[in-house]
């Protein structure tokens, strides 16, 4: 799988640039104590030795002191592609896996044995069939947390569902006349989509959206694209409004801009559904995406099938004070029973 075209060794030297190196020092420290785990299962089978914000040979080297397998689990692939660098045989562990939080347009199952990948649910295609629900007059719920896929060798894959997917489940089962993909009346409900600018990590959404809104003969999405501005996505959003679109799907880098938006949606009696988020947003009428303890608990499910039985782990994230990262962090401690 590509590394979005950094090369690996490009990210290590910049990971072991002087103040990088001196904050993964200071965490790994803090973290493990020595050689101590920071936290561990009943049983001790699976063992966190540390988390940092880089993964080098010195963060992994308490794991040589010890037999068996090791997994760096990165919650994003900015760290993943060094942690998968890192857990190969030629860096002392015979036996490493990396699991790698992907959100990617291009993620794919993995090639290699060591890796495996958790692939966040952008609720793209949710958003589409919210947004038909909505055109029926139905109330939406304000936030659906989902879940995501895990990609792992051989062509193997898991589902950690959320809540958010149970209650879809059930708006399937109570509207099913609705979302019919062969509807009754000859009626069209024009959707607007509005990402934030042309950027991979909007482009994944976006293909599911336009996938999802495929499917339904009644529905025709409109697709723009901003210029990573808030004052351009209103201008783009207004101008669909005022082509009639009933309902407006956008992927936002910064909810709290999404204001303005909201007032217009309103003024139109439109939806504003915000997609690919994984919190909720007090300007937009539903705000679907990924659950970020989700996210975790999958890397966790992911260790089990991998490391079956234990393993030494290693937690890397950019910034792990993020509310994200110790979302996930919180999520991956709980499969795992770590405490």
């Amino acid at each position: 799988m590509p590394w979005r075209g950094v090369g690996a060794h490009r990210i290590m030297r910049r990971m072991m640039s002087g103040r990088v190196l001196a904050l993964t020092t200071a965490v790994w420290l803090s973290s493990c104590g020595g050689s101590d785990a920071l936290l561990q299962d009943a049983t001790g089978r699976y063992r966190l030795l540390a988390r940092s914000t880089a993964p080098t040979e010195q963060v992994f080297e308490p794991a040589r002191e010890h037999p068996g397998a090791v997994v760096a689990f990165a919650h994003d692939w900015r760290t993943g592609a060094a942690a998968r660098t890192m857990v190969r045989p030629k860096h002392g562990l015979a036996d490493g896996y990396a699991i790698v939080v992907d959100a990617s347009s291009d993620v794919a199952p993995p090639e290699d044995r060591h890796d495996a990948f958790v692939v966040p649910d952008t609720g793209a295609a949710v958003a589409i069939e919210l947004a038909l629900l909505h055109c029926h007059g139905q109330s939406l719920p304000r936030h659906l947390p989902l879940g995501a896929s895990i990609l792992l060798p051989g062509g193997r894959s898991q589902r950690q569902p959320a809540p958010g997917n149970y209650v879809l489940e059930l708006l399937h089962r109570q509207h099913a006349e609705l979302l019919t993909t062969t509807p009754r009346l000859d009626v069209v409900f024009r959707l607007g989509f509005v990402r934030m600018a042309e950027d991979d990590a909007f482009r994944r959404a976006t293909g599911e959206a336009a996938a999802a809104a495929a499917r339904f003969p009644q529905l025709d999405l409109v697709r723009r694209t901003g210029d990573g501005t808030a004052a351009t996505q209103l201008r783009l959003g207004r101008a669909l409004l005022a082509e009639g679109c009933r309902a407006l799907l956008v992927v936002s880098d910064d909810p709290p801009e999404l204001a303005p938006l909201a007032t217009a949606c309103a003024e139109q009696r439109a939806a504003l559904i915000l997609v690919d988020a994984d919190r909720v947003c007090e300007h937009a009428t539903c705000t679907v995406g990924a659950d970020a303890e989700m996210l975790g608990r999958a890397g966790g499910e992911a260790v089990k099938v991998l490391a079956p039985n234990g393993a030494e782990l290693f937690e890397f994230a950019v910034d792990l004070t993020a509310e994200r990262s110790q979302r996930i962090q919180r999520g991956f401690a709980t499969a795992l029973g770590l405490h």
